[in-house]
């Protein structure tokens, strides 16, 4: 039976993963279907399981060499797909969510708590980014939302934890971002040295760049099993993925086999 499982999940990890083409209605219900058949495993094993102590190894894990910058930038992932664009370029069906971290995901990883820490132990500042790198800027009060707009009201709803770490940002301090010559924005960043002031510049053009990024991708699976993705400074060339399995109450790291 988990053998047939794990033949399943062969599935997902070629639709998985940074980069997700679009899925048409059917394919979106074959994997609901397969969803269920192993969604009751993965969910009772939660209830034995520590996963703080997996963020105490995912920091550990981290490529010191890759994050050598005093700034790092945390990407979480947003879906801001338009609901009424009939043809979008990057579709996720609503199962992708729960098949990638059904008990183990980014909002656990990267709560106050954690942020506060990974700060501490890395002496790093941390700031919040989408994909877009679209840091947390000061709110724009001139600008109007309209609560009767569905696609406003899409994006809010769909990103509830975005929006809760942005607001948790812009009670830390304030910095700078400079995008080549003349772009200049504020930012907020959660400090690790409260004497220093962040300025973050990222000048292609001059090949200069005062940061570094990381975006944490998890999939759960059977077996007290969570594999975990880094990808260093948004190079899809540059991911390490990691499989971590709850042992003796340990989180130990196991190869990395196909069927993970």
């Amino acid at each position: 039976m988990m053998k047939t499982l794990f033949s399943f999940l062969l599935v997902f990890m070629f639709l998985l993963g940074f980069g997700q083409k679009k899925m048409d209605t059917a394919s979106c219900y074959n994997k609901q279907m397969i969803w269920n058949q192993i969604s009751d495993t993965v969910k009772n094993e939660k209830k034995k399981i520590n996963y703080q102590s997996l963020v105490s190894k995912i920091i550990d894990d981290f490529d010191k060499e890759n994050i050598k910058s005093e700034n790092l930038v945390f990407i979480l992932r947003v879906n801001n797909r338009n609901p009424l664009d009939e043809e979008p370029q990057m579709y996720v069906c609503d199962i992708d969510k729960k098949i990638l971290a059904s008990n183990f995901n980014e909002e656990i990883f990267w709560s106050k708590k954690n942020i506060k820490s990974i700060s501490n132990k890395l002496k790093k500042n941390l700031i919040l980014s989408n994909q877009d790198l679209d840091f947390v800027k000061p709110i724009d009060k001139t600008k109007k939302v309209n609560k009767n707009n569905l696609y406003s009201n899409y994006f809010n709803y769909h990103n509830k934890y975005y929006v809760y770490l942005k607001e948790f940002f812009r009670k830390q301090k304030i910095g700078t971002y400079r995008k080549g010559e003349k772009e200049q924005q504020t930012i907020y960043y959660f400090p690790y040295d409260k004497e220093n002031n962040v300025n973050l510049i990222n000048d292609n053009s001059n090949d200069i760049r005062n940061f570094n990024t990381l975006e944490l991708s998890f999939i759960n699976l059977p077996n007290r099993i969570v594999k975990v993705s880094y990808m260093y400074n948004m190079n899809y060339e540059n991911v390490v993925t990691k499989t971590y399995q709850y042992q003796n109450k340990n989180w130990v790291e196991i190869p990395t086999k196909q069927e993970h």
